[in-house]
């Protein structure tokens, strides 16, 4: 009799456990930052006429750098390189198996020459991993060194866990600097063009726990080289701050526990075409008037990031079956503590 009360005890908690653990969902974060920056020029004030490293500066001074970070955990990667010689750049940074194969061809792919960057379907499902590039070709410039008389930038990144609890983050990193001085015939006020296309996007299933989070920021500054107020004209581009007259253009795009099961998105994001590349779009500034002899000094940044955070907790209906096997089990010690005071 004692090993027949026994047993239903133990049936009792096996399947109220067994149960809560069938019904518990695997949670998934999953988050993409995407800048496809293209076309970027600096004109005469005409807007025509591109401004040439071969006579219009009497003193020119430039620095490229890409950076990447890539972590899970413990788990790291990063890469840097800078050139001043207008060479193409490309960086890139992953820990854990890029998924999906799509995503994978373009980091294949980037290592060799600077890729345009895909959106890729959130959430991604069977992947934990973190991974992000930064390309860079050309010059705003004519004729600096042997460089396209176009930039081009690229920046991308993603992370995602399923099944795998803890952190995951990437981020890039682009960088102009540049020490100018002109010459009189190039002095005066100045117009930055460029085409661009941003996409954010992060998702966390309904009800996990922690965060998924994806942002990206498109800076740029004018100052004189020895001190003094930003050159950037407000009045040119909703972009500009009237008063420190900096250019910033940035977003993110948080879901924070509990997860909304839902995709969160930037307010800029691009179109994204039939091949999951972006739409861009142009926009433009112009500058203060420059005078000749005066140096000055450029700096430009794009940046990407995504990290997602994660922990597997059982959903409310897993608890409460897991509750139904615990009031089992008390309800079936108390049968066997009474007949054991009759007995």
């Amino acid at each position: 009799m004692k090993t027949s009360k026994l047993a239903v005890i133990i049936s009792t908690l096996v399947l109220g456990g067994l149960t809560a653990t069938s019904a518990q969902a695997v949670p998934v974060a999953s988050a993409q930052s995407i800048v496809a920056f293209e076309n970027f020029k600096i004109f005469k004030a005409d807007g025509v006429t591109q401004i040439d490293a071969a006579t219009d500066f009497t003193a020119l001074t430039v620095n490229s750098s890409q950076s990447t970070n890539a972590f899970i955990g413990a788990a790291t990667d990063s890469d840097a390189s800078a050139d001043s010689t207008g060479a193409t750049l490309v960086t890139q940074s992953t820990v854990g198996a890029i998924t999906p194969a799509s995503l994978a061809t373009d980091f294949a792919n980037n290592a060799v020459a600077p890729v345009d960057p895909h959106v890729v379907d959130l959430p991604i499902i069977g992947g934990n991993f973190s991974g992000t590039f930064s390309s860079e070709q050309g010059s705003p410039i004519a004729n600096f060194f042997a460089a396209a008389p176009s930039a081009s930038l690229y920046n991308a990144s993603y992370a995602s866990l399923d099944a795998t609890t803890g952190t995951a983050g990437t981020t890039s990193d682009s960088k102009l600097t540049a020490e100018v001085t002109f010459t009189p015939t190039a002095s005066g006020v100045l117009v930055f063009s460029f085409d661009v296309g941003v996409f954010v996007q992060s998702y966390l299933t309904a009800g996990a726990d922690q965060k998924a989070n994806a942002g990206f920021t498109v800076t740029f500054k004018l100052n004189p080289a020895l001190g003094g107020a930003g050159l950037l004209d407000s009045t040119s581009n909703p972009f500009i701050n009237p008063v420190t007259k900096n250019y910033l253009f940035n977003d993110g795009a948080t879901d924070d526990a509990p997860g909304e099961g839902a995709l969160i998105n930037s307010a800029f994001n691009a179109v994204v075409l039939g091949d999951k590349t972006l739409t861009t779009t142009n926009q433009t500034f112009q500058t203060l008037a420059l005078a000749a002899g005066t140096k000055y000094s450029l700096f430009a940044e794009i940046t990407t990031s995504a990290d997602v955070q994660l922990k597997t907790v059982p959903e409310p209906q897993s608890l409460a079956l897991l509750g139904i096997g615990l009031l089992g089990f008390a309800a079936s010690s108390r049968k066997v503590r009474g007949q054991s005071m009759m007995a």
